[in-house]
């Protein structure tokens, strides 16, 4: 069977595309690891809508539950993954609460603030971020 010059170079666009998929929502292998306390989240979303509690009713707690739900922290050796993009430069959620602290140094992952971040919450795909530093990669499942 004769392939023409047009078929290849689809063949290959198409080849090339999903191996870049498959680079970028690689899944990290099993550490130990554990999920975003979801008993603080009456305590995140306070902080983080210090100076705005219109946005503290049960309508959005029920949005920011669901998506903590979707994040789980890894722990892995600093050398591993450094492709990962980090928590530094995921943008600060600062509008209601400009005081807030960042302090990366003391990351405990008990009680991370996720609330604090414009995480990308893709429907399709896992995104990671490493904490800056840290043997710790925060992972945001895919909705699906």
């Amino acid at each position: 069977m004769l392939i023409n010059f047009r078929m290849l170079k689809s063949i290959l666009l198409l080849l090339t595309v999903c191996l870049s998929r498959l680079s970028y929502s690689q899944n990290y292998p099993e550490y130990p690891h554990q999920s975003a306390n979801i008993a603080l989240v009456d305590e995140f979303m306070s902080e983080v809508n210090l100076n705005c509690p219109e946005y503290n009713t049960a309508e959005h707690k029920a949005s920011v539950l669901e998506r903590m739900q979707r994040i789980v922290i890894h722990e892995v050796a600093l050398s591993m993954y450094p492709e990962c993009q980090l928590l530094s430069s995921a943008s600060k959620k600062n509008k209601c609460n400009p005081g807030m602290s960042y302090l990366l140094d003391s990351f405990d992952p008990l009680t991370f603030n996720p609330l604090k971040y414009f995480f990308q919450y893709s429907d399709t795909e896992s995104i990671y971020y490493r904490v800056d530093g840290k043997n710790y990669i925060i992972e945001i499942k895919a909705k699906n």
